[in-house]
C-alpha cells in the first residue's frame, strides 16, 4: 500500500482500486505544466478509463469512495477504507411515510434603492472608484517593469477603454483595428471620435491588475486576485436575498496553454476556464469561485466529508455576509455536487437542498433499478424516503431516467407537463413530481448567467491568458447591473442597457482626435441625449450648427430655432436655455 502522505498519481489510484476491487468516482486535477489536458467524456456521466492519455494518468487525482472517504490528494489510502463509516445516520428507508419539510418565512427582497439609477450608475456600483484605482495603479506599475516609464492614464481614459470593449459585445468585427479603419462599411464613429487606436492598443498593452513582483505561487489566478475580490464584495453587498439559489459550473471560452483550461464534450462551451458559480433564478452572479484543481483557500475537512466538488458549494454559501447567511436558503445543483453527506449538513446549518444525484452515491437505497424504470411508461415515478436524515428520494421516467435527492420537496402533488410521443406524434400530458419541477424551476440561474453573457459578450481578444476572464467578469457585472434594474422596475433590454453604458462612457470621456477630416461631436453624435451626459458638467458649450442650419431649440417650452448647438449633446440650444438644459 501507498503511504498516504503524498499526493496520487491517477494511474496510482488506479493500481489500488483494481487490487482492492472497489468501485469509485476518479477525478483528475489540472496539469501544473501549462499544457492543455481534455476530459475524454461528458462530465456528468464520466468518461472510459481506456480514453486517459498518458499526461493525465500522471497527473493528480482523488477517487470517491462509496463510503465518502476520498483517496488520493488529501493524503488517505485504501487501508483506511470502512464501508460503515458513513458521514450521516444510517439510513431507515420507507415507502409508506409522507415527507414534510419546514416551510420558514423568507423575507421579499427590496430592489426599490436601485429604482432611480442610470445603467451607467448601476454599473459603477460593482465597477466602482476602487475597482478603477486597483486597475490604473496596477497598470502603471507594469508599465515601469516593462521599462515604459512615460506610460500614464487616468480614470476617464479607462472608461473610454471599457466602453470600447461593451460595444465590441454589441457590434462585433473580426478586428478591432476595423473600428478607425478609413472606411464607411466598418469605421464605428463613437469609437473613432474617443480614443485614437494607437492609444487603445496601448492601455491594452499595459493594463494589468495585480503586482507581478508579489504574486502568491499557490493561486494559478493569481493576476486576476485582487479584482475577484473587489467584484466578489460588490456582488454580494448588492444581492438582495431570494430564496432559490442554484450552484452549477460556468465555462469562460479560452482556446490558449494554461493548466486550469478544461474541455467538456457536449457544452456549449468546450475549451476554458471552470467558474463555480451561485445564482439567483434571474441569474444574477450572487458568488463565484475560478476552478484551479485544489481549491484556493479551500477546507481540507470539507473536501475530504463531501467531495472536492461538493466543497465548493459550501465555500460560496460561506462567502455570503454575516447578515443574509443566515436566512433559510433552498439550494438547487445537479449530480456532480449531490451526495448524501452534503444535503444532511446543510439540513443542520437550516438550509434545504435539493438536486440530482448518482447511482453510485444511493447508500443502496432500495428504489427501483434504472433498468426497470426504462421499461415504464413516461412519466412513471417511485418515491422513497429515508426517515433517519429526512432526505426523499424520487426516480422518475421522462426521455431517461433522473433521479432527485432533496430535503425540502416531496412527490406530491403530481401536476401535469407536455412531452412529444414519437410513437404518437403528438405533444401528450404526463405525470410529473413536485420535487421535479422545483428542480427545474430553480436550478437554471447559471445557464441564464450564460445566456446572458454570451448574447452581447466582449469580442476583442487579447495575448494575455487572463484576458477573457476579465472580459468575463466585466460581461457579468454588466448583467448583474441589468438584474438590478429590472428587478426594480426598468424596462430597459439587455443590449439597450449596455448600450448605454458604452454610449454613455464613449461620449461622456471620450476626446475627438484632433486633424483634418476628423469629425466634429456635432457631426457624430447621438440625437438622443442620455441624463448621465446631459448632467455630467464636462464641457458643455455652444458651437455653431453646421453650414448654419437652424435647429429648433431642445430647451423647456422654447420655440427659438438657433443656429448655435451643444457640442456634446448634439441638440439645438440657444444661449439662453443652455444652463438650464444641462441643469438636473
Amino acid at each position: 500500500m501507498s503511504s498516504g502522505k503524498k499526493s496520487l498519481t491517477v494511474n496510482e489510484i488506479l493500481a489500488e482500486l483494481e487490487k482492492e476491487d472497489i468501485a469509485a468516482d476518479v477525478f483528475i486535477e489540472p496539469a501544473d505544466d501549462g499544457l492543455t489536458d481534455e476530459d475524454s467524456a461528458d462530465e456528468d456521466q464520466g468518461g472510459l478509463i481506456d480514453n486517459l492519455s498518458g499526461k493525465q494518468l500522471d497527473a493528480a487525482g482523488e477517487a470517491a469512495l462509496p463510503n465518502g472517504v476520498r483517496l488520493g490528494n488529501l493524503g488517505e489510502d485504501l487501508e483506511n477504507y470502512d464501508d460503515s463509516s458513513y458521514c450521516f445516520k444510517t439510513p431507515k428507508w420507507t415507502r409508506k411515510a409522507t415527507f414534510s419539510s419546514p416551510k420558514p418565512i423568507f423575507p421579499e427582497a427590496n430592489y426599490s434603492q436601485y429604482r432611480n439609477l442610470s445603467p451607467c450608475e448601476l454599473f459603477e456600483l460593482f465597477f466602482d472608484e476602487e475597482v478603477f484605482r486597483l486597475i490604473l495603479e496596477q497598470s502603471a506599475l507594469y508599465a515601469r517593469y516593462k521599462g515604459e516609464i512615460s506610460f500614464s492614464t487616468n480614470e476617464k481614459e479607462l472608461k473610454v477603454f471599457l466602453g470600447i470593449l461593451l460595444l465590441s459585445g454589441i457590434v462585433p468585427v473580426p478586428s478591432r483595428r476595423l473600428y478607425w479603419k478609413k472606411s464607411p462599411v466598418t469605421r464605428n464613429e463613437a469609437v473613432y471620435s474617443a480614443m485614437r487606436r494607437n492609444r487603445f492598443d496601448k492601455i491594452m498593452q499595459f493594463i494589468h491588475l495585480a503586482d507581478n513582483t508579489n504574486l502568491d505561487d499557490s493561486d494559478k489566478y493569481a493576476k486576476l486576485r485582487p479584482l475577484i475580490r473587489l467584484l466578489s464584495t460588490g456582488f454580494l453587498s448588492h444581492f438582495q436575498p431570494e430564496q432559490h439559489l442554484s450552484h452549477d459550473e460556468a465555462m469562460v471560452e479560452y482556446f490558449g496553454r494554461h493548466g486550469c483550461k478544461q474541455c467538456i464534450r457536449n457544452k456549449p462551451i468546450r475549451f476554458g476556464y471552470k467558474v463555480w458559480c451561485l445564482n439567483t433564478d434571474a441569474g444574477y452572479l450572487v458568488s463565484f469561485d475560478l476552478y484551479q484543481g485544489k481549491t484556493y483557500e479551500g477546507n481540507s475537512y470539507e473536501e475530504k466529508a463531501f467531495g472536492k466538488f461538493g466543497a465548493t458549494v459550501l465555500k460560496n454559501i460561506k462567502s455570503l455576509p454575516d447578515d443574509k447567511i443566515q436566512l433559510p436558503y433552498s439550494y438547487y445543483f445537479d449530480n456532480l455536487f449531490t451526495s448524501f453527506p452534503l444535503l444532511q449538513h446543510l439540513s443542520e446549518q437550516n438550509y434545504t437542498a435539493t438536486g440530482t444525484i448518482r447511482d453510485n452515491r444511493l447508500k443502496k437505497c432500495p428504489l427501483k433499478a434504472v433498468s426497470d424504470m426504462k421499461k415504464e411508461k413516461r412519466g412513471t415515478s417511485d418515491f422513497i424516503i429515508d426517515k433517519a436524515n429526512n432526505i426523499s428520494l424520487c426516480r422518475w421516467m421522462d426521455n431517461s431516467v433522473v433521479t432527485i435527492a432533496s430535503t425540502a420537496h416531496g412527490r406530491e402533488p403530481l401536476s401535469k407537463v407536455k412531452r412529444y410521443s414519437q410513437k404518437e406524434k403528438k405533444n401528450i400530458e404526463v405525470d410529473c413530481p413536485l420535487v421535479i419541477r422545483e428542480y427545474n424551476n430553480h436550478m437554471g440561474g447559471t445557464d441564464r448567467q450564460d445566456q446572458n453573457v454570451n448574447n452581447y459578450r466582449v469580442s476583442i481578444r487579447g495575448k494575455k491568458w487572463w484576458w477573457c476572464i476579465f472580459t468575463w467578469l466585466l460581461d457579468v457585472s454588466v448583467q448583474n447591473a441589468r438584474i438590478l434594474h429590472k428587478k426594480s422596475g426598468g424596462c430597459l433590454p439587455q443590449l439597450d442597457f449596455k448600450e448605454q453604458i458604452a454610449e454613455s462612457y464613449l461620449k461622456r470621456y471620450g476626446i475627438p482626435p484632433k486633424g483634418p477630416g476628423r469629425p466634429s461631436q456635432g457631426e457624430t453624435g447621438c440625437k438622443r441625449v442620455l441624463d448621465d451626459i446631459r448632467f455630467d458638467g464636462i464641457e458643455h458649450y455652444l458651437i455653431e450648427t453646421p453650414n448654419k442650419k437652424r435647429r429648433r431649440c431642445a430647451g423647456n417650452l422654447c420655440s427659438k430655432s438657433p443656429s448655435s448647438q451643444c457640442n456634446k449633446c448634439d441638440v439645438g440650444l440657444c444661449l439662453s436655455c443652455n444652463l438650464a438644459f444641462h441643469t438636473k
